[in-house]
């Protein structure tokens, strides 16, 4: 998702959004169609991993940036309603999906083609309603000139070792409590907890961006979940583990959709934001891609959690003192809203 939106992202710039979003839309769709008849792992990695994940690439950089094109002070804000959008998903899916596949006599087949028909009516919604708020640009495909910007090339790497310790929870929370006394039908919804934190996050950190400015509630943001990571061993409890969910998902939901804001306000103009995103997304996806995997590793190889929680800990602590000073280059100390 996150590499093909290097490829998203200039193109949005360069032919504005309707002639991206009704391919991918459909793609995505048909991912989800070609999902319900797979049988084999490979399968599912080509139908769901690799077409769902280009067209949802196709997706995400165009959206957020043709959002961009209409606000300016507010676009923290913005960013923060469409963004929590995903998380709303990420609590709907795996309820209906469990729902469904547990605890009904709906086959696979028809769950997976279900998820495509909703999907397929928020495309069709998608299509008619966005448009491109600037004129498209020229020049070149890509804008190498824009890692001159230190605010810009810095905070993608801030963000690139904050994602990749930050990912950790949302991948092995469930596990982390199955190990110290969780039931499985509890956990289950664990994943559930991070999202409802998130949306909440996601909009409460694009509100208060607005007055706090959005380098200073993603700095905030990223700083307090690394706290959260560091404490993640003292946790032990049902109720604690899904306390600490719940805040997880909303500093980091807070510091995802500010982040598309940050990277956003680096870029000198509106039509030039789709590839000011993509090209940081290409970057910072290659820390979402390989972290988990990491940390599985060292959970294995350490049939514990230990090794896993320190490295994550480490990472989001590095990037988030590179953060400081992506927010020092961007604006001066004593502009306090940046």
């Amino acid at each position: 998702m996150f590499a093909s939106s290097l490829f998203s992202g200039p193109l949005v710039d360069r032919v504005g959004p309707n002639y991206i979003f009704t391919p991918a839309g459909l793609f995505l769709v048909l991912s989800q169609m070609l999902t319900s008849l797979c049988k084999k792992y490979y399968q599912f990695i080509l139908c769901q991993g690799v077409l769902g994940g280009i067209a949802t690439g196709f997706l995400y950089s165009p959206a957020a940036a043709v959002v961009g094109h209409y606000f300016h002070r507010k676009r923290p804000m913005a960013m923060g309603i469409i963004t929590s959008g995903s998380a709303l998903g990420g609590i709907l899916y795996p309820i209906i999906l469990n729902q469904m596949l547990n605890h009904s006599k709906v086959s696979f087949g028809w769950t997976q083609r279900t998820v495509g028909f909703i999907g397929l009516f928020m495309v069709i919604i998608s299509i008619f309603t966005i448009k491109a708020g600037v004129p498209t640009r020229k020049g070149t495909y890509l804008l190498p000139s824009a890692f001159k910007n230190m605010a810009y090339t810095l905070q993608i790497v801030g963000l690139f070792f904050f994602f990749w310790g930050m990912f950790t929870a949302f991948f092995y929370i469930p596990s982390y409590a199955e190990a110290h006394g969780m039931s499985t039908s509890l956990s289950f919804y664990l994943v559930t907890f991070l999202n409802a934190g998130s949306i909440f996050g996601r909009l409460a950190a694009g509100a208060f961006g607005v007055f706090a400015g959005q380098f200073n509630v993603l700095i905030g943001c990223c700083a307090i979940c690394t706290i959260m990571i560091w404490s993640w061993l003292s946790i032990h409890s049902n109720a604690s583990i899904i306390v600490f969910s719940i805040f997880y998902g909303a500093f980091s939901g807070g510091a995802i959709s500010t982040m598309i804001a940050t990277l956003a306000s680096c870029a000198p103009a509106p039509n030039q934001m789709g590839t000011y995103i993509g090209m940081a997304s290409a970057f910072i996806g290659i820390a979402g891609l390989t972290g988990t995997p990491i940390n599985g590793a060292f959970i294995t190889h350490y049939h514990g959690f230990n090794e896993a929680i320190y490295f994550s800990a480490a990472c989001a602590s590095f990037g988030s003192v590179i953060l400081v000073g992506a927010r020092l280059a961007f604006a001066p100390i004593t502009k306090l809203r940046a």
